[in-house]
């Protein structure tokens, strides 16, 4: 260890990780009008249904399943949920597939999710109610740098459209997320998502 670090008697790890900020200046991008509503379509996926502190490298199960039921009652009700088909339905009049469930995590997230498990979990669906007349929640990616060799960091602001057409901003975000290609198209998958309701 040198004298100077020594004479600081500043740890390694702060002097490694203020190098490492000092040479990763991040480059804000310049992204077209449409691929930036792409980008906040992509995670507006993960605000109206109020996912909005997590990184996935610690991202609890629950939240991911929680996010695949959920992703899927407000994008795909038609042709994924159905009506329970058992005679008392204890754990909620609708169904979905585990398969489904699977499937949004592993396109949101790049996680090959088995793990099923849980409350109205019958080993083949998840059983739940279903819930609405909350204004979507939705976001507006303004901004876009090169964090580092492929990862992005998206921000931008939270925002709901109320009844009557008017767009009100009630937060901003911080997102990181990588480009990704699931079914032969080109997406991004999330990194880390944190919001900041007003």
């Amino acid at each position: 260890m040198s004298y100077l670090i020594k004479k600081l008697q500043v740890p390694i790890f702060i002097l490694l990780a203020c190098i490492f900020s000092a040479n990763t200046t991040q480059e804000q991008l310049d992204i077209q009008p449409d691929e930036l509503k792409r980008m906040s379509t992509f995670l507006s996926n993960f605000t109206e249904i109020g996912l909005m502190d997590f990184n996935v490298q610690d991202i609890a199960k629950d939240d991911l399943i929680m996010f695949g039921i959920w992703h899927n009652y407000k994008n795909n009700y038609n042709s994924r949920i159905s009506l329970c088909k058992t005679k008392d339905c204890n754990y909620g009049s609708l169904a979905l597939d585990k398969k489904h469930v699977t499937e949004s995590i592993m396109k949101y997230f790049a996680i090959n999710f088995t793990d099923h498990s849980g409350e109205g979990y019958d080993g083949k669906v998840y059983h739940f109610d279903g819930a609405d007349g909350d204004l979507p929640i939705m976001t507006h990616v303004k901004k876009v740098y090169r964090h580092i060799p492929g990862q992005f960091r998206m921000t931008g602001d939270i925002y709901v459209i109320d009844h009557d057409g008017v767009t009100e901003i009630i937060g901003s975000f911080e997102a990181y997320a990588k480009p990704y290609k699931y079914a032969g198209k080109d997406t991004w998958s999330i990194i880390s998502f944190k919001g900041e309701i007003l």
